[in-house]
């Protein structure tokens, strides 16, 4: 066990990523199926080669560790304020900034711990639901997740039509899965596959949210980082919150998952009060919020 606990410890070093006590036997259940496929007959000679590798087989754990539970449109109510208030406000704006330097006018979004991909998709799905030009826009969606097999399966864009994600299509606008989705029917089985409209507006990346948010600077205008905070500890959240407020544009928006509201944390993000789920706001460099308890 002590081993186990080495590479728990290990795995939050690298990834902030925390396995509480209720998941170390998923640990050592995964620990061990890797021991014997590397061909190692113990965890102590399985220790030893992890801390070699010193990438492939530490993401090949992280990998199987990470839970990829997520589906289009969740939290409805941010996908209505990011339709309803922010791309008409973007419109309105940008399209300003367009006419008097004659360019086309950005969008930056960041879709941080994407799983396997159906909130990027939403977001673009959104995108071009409200933009009636595409192509006068110059739009870039990051999606990011530290899964490997996630990420890969985001690129695909092709999802099973699983009751729990005919449920999560409900959520949807009604004309979307029309517009948006390709029905391939397989036997008994149908396939959903995204069209390449919105597929092209998203870039895909194995990306660890420890580390590499901290290297953008006031780049994104929306950042969506849903359930993710609740996965580190809070030397990492506190980090990770610094880092995202860094990231984002001056007026940019941060969605959160329901339970990660910031008040343990400083910052100098807003609470946005027209909506009912969590969502912040960069309004300018004020002192930073203390965290109250």
């Amino acid at each position: 066990m002590m081993v186990i606990d080495e590479i728990r410890r290990e795995i939050a070093s690298r990834f902030g990523f925390r396995v509480n006590a209720h998941r170390m036997d998923s640990l050592e259940e995964i620990v061990q199926a890797r021991s014997i496929k590397n061909g190692y007959s113990n965890y102590l000679d399985y220790m030893a080669h992890v801390l070699v590798d010193n990438n492939q087989e530490w993401h090949n754990l992280i990998d199987r560790l990470s839970v990829k539970e997520t589906y289009f449109f969740r939290s409805p109510g941010q996908f209505r304020f990011l339709e309803d208030q922010i791309i008409p406000k973007w419109i309105k704006e940008k399209n300003f900034t367009r006419n008097h330097q004659h360019e086309k006018p950005s969008i930056r979004i960041l879709s941080a711990g994407c799983s396997t991909g159906e909130e990027a998709y939403s977001i673009a799905m959104s995108l071009a639901s409200r933009l009636r030009y595409l192509q006068g826009w110059d739009i870039h969606i990051d999606a990011w997740d530290i899964s490997g097999d996630a990420i890969a399966t985001g690129m695909n864009g092709r999802y099973l039509l699983t009751p729990r994600l005919k449920k999560s299509i409900d959520h949807m606008d009604s004309s979307y899965e029309d517009r948006f989705f390709i029905r391939e029917e397989n036997g008994c089985e149908i396939w959903l596959q995204t069209i390449p409209k919105v597929k092209q507006l998203i870039s895909w990346s194995v990306r660890n949210l420890k580390t590499d948010i901290s290297f953008y600077a006031e780049r994104y205008d929306v950042i969506f980082c849903r359930n993710v905070l609740i996965y580190f500890d809070y030397s990492d959240q506190q980090a990770l919150v610094s880092s995202l407020e860094r990231a984002l544009a001056l007026g940019g928006y941060l969605m959160l998952g329901d339970a990660e509201t910031l008040h343990l944390y400083s910052h100098s993000l807003d609470l946005v009060p027209e909506s009912s789920e969590l969502i912040y706001k960069k309004n300018g460099f004020n002192e930073a919020k203390t965290k109250t308890y």
